[in-house]
């Protein structure tokens, strides 16, 4: 009788069923499709096309890994505040199946699984150190890439917990905001509490977040482990000194001490530090100045660091290597029909080494910033710049800008033209009778 009458109900709560979805169906008016005029659809695409240049611009500011990736930025501030390094290293893939992971373990097997890739990467961030300063450290760290592909983890995450340490007492004495009032290391729980930091909820600024997404795994990394508490599973630099054991020392552990060393290494001196834009097809940083150029010396530092280190012919990825600037007070306008006194003309300084000229590439076209430096090459292209190129300074006043809502260059093509009649009736004026 019981399975005659779980049958029957059967029968009748799918026949409700139906006739619901049949009746909803009836009554649903599908969304009619809208179809703008032509003309409507190319004034918006030019009302948004300002827009495409500065979202690739935000986009350059972001770590190498991120751009252009379209990642969800708040999943990824969840998982650094859980102790996972995100920003230079592993690589967009790998970052994707550690968002779509359910928990610890499930993103231990992305580790895992993702290895190879992300000792590639880590050592690729490690090529790139050049600095003489770091080399101790570049070759310990380049040692623990070896041995976690050699199956050492539990030597590899004791040595990369190790050189994370120095690196981050590095970054306190860099720092002295960060010491006690008489300068003296303040233990972890300061360093915790001062170093850069944001909420999946913040309205933080693109500086502020890409600053803070290097140090958003401290907060688990410097956790403090007590040993009345269990040990932590994620990777966890007080248990890796004073819990050793199958817990803490693990494959994927080993990983993520690794990782945490490329986003550290910035300045030679540990110092904190990202410049206001990056122009990665010519390999210029850009830090905005304001009258006197105050606090210079990390672009300094910058800058020496990223120079050429080429002793002969330059190997570079950008001729000459990255170049630092400063973009200084602008130089004001003549009071001329069509100017407004606000207007300005563009003026920097290099931050370190030559004098940086403004020309443009005769192949690519692209505008960009060079030194006087033999052989000329485009920075972008690497095409030659030509026998005789045109190499423009601040003084020439070549870049015209206003201060409003929004930074444009105008009219470049006349100043351009201006400058150039100013030289032929300078030539000119050589040859005029009468002159002498």
């Amino acid at each position: 009788m019981t399975n005659g009458f779980d049958a029957r109900l059967a029968e009748v709560l799918n026949a409700a069923t139906e006739n619901i979805r049949r009746t909803v169906a009836a009554n649903l008016v599908p969304a009619p499709k809208v179809a703008l005029p032509t003309p409507r659809l190319e004034g918006l695409s030019k009302a948004v096309a300002p827009l495409r240049s500065a979202l690739e611009r935000l986009d350059a500011m972001m770590p190498e890994n991120w751009q252009g990736q379209r990642l969800a930025y708040k999943d990824m501030v969840r998982l650094m505040l859980e102790g996972v390094p995100l920003a230079w290293v592993p690589p967009a893939d790998v970052i994707r199946q550690l968002l779509a992971a359910d928990d610890v373990r499930s993103r231990a097997k992305v580790l895992d699984d993702s290895r190879t890739e992300i000792l590639a990467s880590c050592s690729k961030a490690l090529a790139s150190v050049t600095d003489a300063r770091f080399t101790a450290q570049r070759a310990l760290l380049e040692e623990c890439v070896r041995m976690i592909g050699g199956g050492m983890f539990s030597g590899a995450q004791a040595l990369a917990a190790n050189v994370w340490d120095t690196f981050v007492r590095g970054l306190a004495f860099a720092n002295p905001a960060w010491l006690t009032d008489r300068g003296w290391w303040p233990g972890y729980t300061k360093i915790k509490q001062s170093v850069p930091t944001v909420d999946v909820d913040d309205d933080a600024t693109i500086g502020q977040f890409r600053r803070a997404a290097v140090f958003l795994p401290f907060a688990q990394t410097l956790e403090e482990f007590r040993r009345q508490h269990p040990v932590p599973e994620g990777f966890n630099r007080h248990a890796t000194a004073h819990a050793a054991g199958a817990v803490q020392y693990t494959a994927a552990n080993a990983v993520i001490a690794l990782m945490l060393e490329p986003e550290l290494i910035t300045l030679p001196s540990g110092t904190q530090y990202v410049p206001d834009f990056w122009l990665p097809e010519v390999g210029t940083w850009l830090e905005v100045k304001g009258p006197h150029t105050p606090r210079r010396e990390k672009a300094t530092e910058l800058g020496t660091a990223r120079a050429c280190p080429c002793t002969g012919a330059c190997g570079c990825r950008w001729p000459g290597g990255q170049l630092v600037l400063l973009g200084c007070p602008s130089h004001r306008s003549p009071n001329q029909i069509g100017y407004r006194g606000r207007h300005g003309h563009a003026c920097w300084a290099a931050a370190y080494g030559p004098s940086a000229y403004l020309t443009e590439c005769p192949s690519c076209a692209r505008a960009q910033w060079v030194t006087l430096r033999r052989p000329w090459r485009c920075r972008g292209c690497r095409a030659s710049l030509g026998a005789t190129p045109r190499f423009y300074s601040p003084a020439e006043q070549l870049i015209r800008f206003g201060e409003g809502a929004s930074l444009t260059s105008a009219r470049v093509d006349e100043d351009i033209r201006r400058l150039a009649e100013e030289e032929r009736l300078a030539n000119a004026g050589d040859d005029e009778p009468g002159d002498w």
